[in-house]
């Protein structure tokens, strides 16, 4: 897969141009805030892409799947086909240079921050505490799933993997759904 077979297969999968959910609600400012958040970073990805900063349009392109996925997951946006299934041999387009590798240990380096600054906001005992711990649980296995591709030397695919799972922190952040416990700086809030 190439950087722009994965960039159309997040459009392709849908990021509405209106949410479904009527009036002023807080489900609705989610769901527009998600959408923006997705919108941004295609964008970005595709500026960076065009300018042929690759390794930069990869880490967009993989925030805004996070954010997408996350959307999906809380119900905000119909499930799409994303590529993260596919990820063996990936994004055969992306230079894996010494600033690849500068930039896949930054990601790393970033979302197990975030990991360790971050906690289910709601309480242990309610309806939501399952679906935001599940947010924290999805963006550890990426964190996991990125150490397995950094080993085995995909550097592209583990820098996915970690902007990615970033994505669903931030969403968790933004959405009310995770705390905050240590550096605010390291999340989009």
């Amino acid at each position: 897969m190439t950087l722009q077979e994965c960039r159309e297969r997040i459009a392709v999968a849908g990021i509405p141009k209106d949410p479904v959910f009527p009036g002023e609600t807080p489900i609705r400012d989610c769901a527009v805030e998600a959408a923006v958040m997705v919108r941004s970073y295609l964008d970005d990805g595709d500026r960076f892409s065009t300018s042929g900063d690759l390794k930069n349009g990869l880490a967009s392109y993989s925030y805004a799947m996070g954010w997408h996925d996350a959307a999906c997951f809380y119900g905000l946006f119909s499930p799409g086909t994303v590529p993260h299934q596919e990820l063996t041999g990936c994004f055969r387009d992306v230079p894996c240079d010494e600033g690849m590798v500068k930039k896949r240990e930054k990601y790393e380096e970033m979302l197990a921050r975030a990991l360790d600054h971050v906690r289910p906001a709601p309480d242990p005992g309610s309806c939501l505490f399952p679906w935001a711990d599940t947010i924290v649980e999805t963006a550890r296995r990426a964190w996991d799933e990125g150490n397995l591709a950094a080993q085995s030397g995909s550097q592209t695919v583990a820098l996915f993997w970690y902007s990615y799972g970033h994505g669903w922190l931030d969403f968790g952040v933004r959405s009310g759904s995770l705390a905050i416990t240590g550096d605010r700086e390291l999340f989009a809030i």
